[in-house]
């Protein structure tokens, strides 16, 4: 049996900013405020994605945002509950496909170091290490990786 989940995705909506923060705070220890989440949905520069499952329940969403031709990658969250089913791996692939939409040709993030699924989803996705931010995050003390790629046109 296929452990892979076909998911929708759609991009996320000012009313969206609710499941987005109740998503934030069931994945991270330290989340982003439902303001934080807002500011991002609301500027025009922002990009943010949703997968929803088949009964329309957020699974996954991503946020960023798109300057000139760079795009930084600032969430990529997937439910604890519905890992491991490569919902992260075609939210990724939508979010640089909407980014290379809006003109990005690179394509930026930063990961914790410990976080080894999700360096590994990044780099099975052509991202490489361009850099490490030396104890980065406050409530741990990790590194992060500064992370890059090149978006093809």
């Amino acid at each position: 049996m296929s452990n892979s989940f076909d998911c929708t995705i759609r991009p996320a909506l000012t009313s969206d900013k609710e499941a987005l923060y109740k998503l934030e705070k069931a994945v991270y220890a330290v989340a982003w405020s439902e303001a934080m989440i807002a500011e991002v949905l609301e500027e025009a520069h922002g990009t943010a994605l949703l997968a929803l499952d088949p009964a329309g329940a957020v699974v996954g969403g991503s946020l960023g945002r798109v300057v000139e031709s760079e795009f930084e990658l600032y969430k990529l969250s997937v439910h604890r509950a519905f890992r491991r089913r490569h919902i992260g791996r075609q939210l990724l692939a939508a979010t640089l496909a909407a980014a290379r939409d809006r003109g990005a040709r690179q394509a930026f993030l930063e990961v914790r170091k410990s976080n080894q699924a999700a360096v590994a989803l990044y780099e099975a996705a052509g991202f490489t290490i361009m850099s490490i931010r030396p104890h980065y995050y406050e409530d741990t003390g990790d590194d992060a990786l500064i992370m890059n790629r090149t978006l093809s046109a």
